[in-house]
């Protein structure tokens, strides 16, 4: 098995408060992870990290070697990174826009070639965008959109998505085609996905693993069958139950809110 990423001790400080605290974990190649938490937990910043968008203390190595050796664009041939807001500010086309996720391909002002073209219609296609291309990125929907950002980042080809909440604010039929089409990228092309979510029953939906954070530091990281009631309740301070949803066999995890009425 490929060690995609060997995170060692990575620590941020922020305006001299702990963000994260020596956080350590692998991941191989294929595997698909959840990073889960309450908010502030370091989530974010973790994968800012790993996006190199952040400077951590501690070491981080990309297939071996420290993610510092890698140049801009041979890093972004490798990791794709999609944040939680995308604000699109100019008149792209969907097209134009994929077409910019083979710039680490080309020269600043190379003509896109056969190849890159070639790649981005296939890109079109696997994420159902046909009828959308020529589109201006202004006029799409929010789950729209989101898939226009995940075809970009499908584009650069890379070995590893980072993806931060993607499915925030999306209605069920888009999420239903966003967990699809990253699971699709996952077991068919073996695309390692890191992906912070705040939707817990996503974590049990296929066999993967979560990482759990919180106040900064991991609290677990292992497959999602070992993830149990006392673990969770332990970094979101309520209590969980695990109900097995008969028509499909998976485990939806649901909050025991104790939710009261007030009293006149």
């Amino acid at each position: 098995m490929t060690t995609v990423i060997d995170a060692i001790n990575l620590s941020v400080t922020i305006d001299n408060k702990k963000i994260i605290r020596e956080i350590s974990f692998s991941a191989q190649k294929g595997d698909f992870i959840s990073i889960i938490g309450p908010n502030g937990a370091g989530k974010s910043t973790l994968l800012k990290c790993l996006a190199r968008f952040l400077k951590p203390d501690g070491e981080l190595f990309f297939l071996g070697k420290p993610s510092s050796r890698f140049s801009h664009k041979k890093f972004a041939r490798e990791i794709a990174y999609i944040p939680q807001k995308y604000n699109i500010m100019y008149p792209f086309t969907v097209e134009e826009f994929v077409a910019m996720g083979r710039y680490p391909y080309r020269s600043p002002f190379e003509v896109i070639s056969k190849t890159d073209r070639e790649i981005v219609d296939e890109v079109i296609e696997l994420t159902r965008l046909g009828d959308l291309r020529n589109r201006l990125l202004t006029t799409l929907s929010g789950g729209e959109m989101q898939k226009a950002v995940i075809a970009g980042a499908i584009a650069q080809q890379p070995k590893v998505l980072l993806l931060d909440e993607v499915m925030t604010y999306l209605d069920p039929h888009y999420q239903e085609e966003i967990i699809t089409l990253i699971r699709n990228l996952n077991k068919e092309k073996e695309i390692t996905i890191l992906s912070v979510t705040h939707d817990l029953s996503f974590t049990m939906l296929f066999p993967q693993k979560i990482l759990a954070l919180s106040g900064g530091q991991k609290i677990f990281f292992g497959d999602a069958a070992r993830m149990d009631r006392q673990i969770l309740s332990s970094i979101y301070k309520i209590e969980f139950s695990f109900i097995k949803y008969e028509q499909t066999g998976k485990t939806i995890i649901i909050p025991d809110w104790k939710i009261h009425d007030s009293v006149e």
